[in-house]
């Protein structure tokens, strides 16, 4: 049925006053693994192990409009065949991956942190236990961020068929200047 279940309220959205904590906490200064995998969940919609099993080539920040490349690799499988993407770069997203590139430090993972070369494994845990431990305070947690992006592309009247591309849809949203 086209429009089923558009005007239900998110059991996941963001309070205004959540939010409103939440935008002051991405605005902070401070450049850290944690703080810099919110800015990027924030304005990407993103789950937690595709961000921090991200690799630096990944990044395409030369683009009319800069991107991640979202693809397997071998240390994280993505959830779906469908969950290869490409998501365009904004806001906070685009500052969170600016400022992890600089802790990243030229090496091969944006967040070498939580890599396991040994075992060959992406640490989802420890990041998102690291994540949650920021977000505890304000009452939800990473996994959140991505249904809150959803809510806030809805207000935008945002179509639904492109909010499912961007989350991991069929193909995910290409930007100007790449080619399939």
């Amino acid at each position: 049925m086209p429009g089923l279940r558009d005007d239900e309220d998110s059991r996941t959205s963001l309070t205004p006053e959540q939010q409103a904590a939440l935008l002051a906490l991405l605005g902070k200064s401070e450049n850290s693994d944690t703080l810099n995998g919110l800015r990027i969940l924030f304005d990407t919609g993103m789950r937690v192990s595709e961000c921090v099993g991200l690799r630096v080539e990944d990044i395409h920040l030369e683009a009319d409009i800069p991107y991640i490349k979202l693809h397997r690799n071998p240390l994280r499988r993505l959830k779906t065949k469908q969950s290869q993407r490409l998501i365009p770069l904004i806001g906070y997203a685009l500052v969170g991956i600016k400022r992890q590139l600089e802790l990243s430090q030229g090496g091969e993972w944006l967040f070498p942190k939580y890599v396991d070369l040994k075992r060959e494994e992406v640490k989802n845990d420890g990041a998102s236990n690291a994540m949650n431990g920021r977000l505890k305070s304000l009452g939800f947690t990473c996994h959140c961020l991505r249904h809150n992006l959803k809510d806030r592309l809805r207000l935008a009247d945002v179509s639904m068929d492109h909010i499912r591309e961007l989350q991991a849809g069929a193909g995910g949203i290409r930007p100007a200047g790449t080619v399939k």
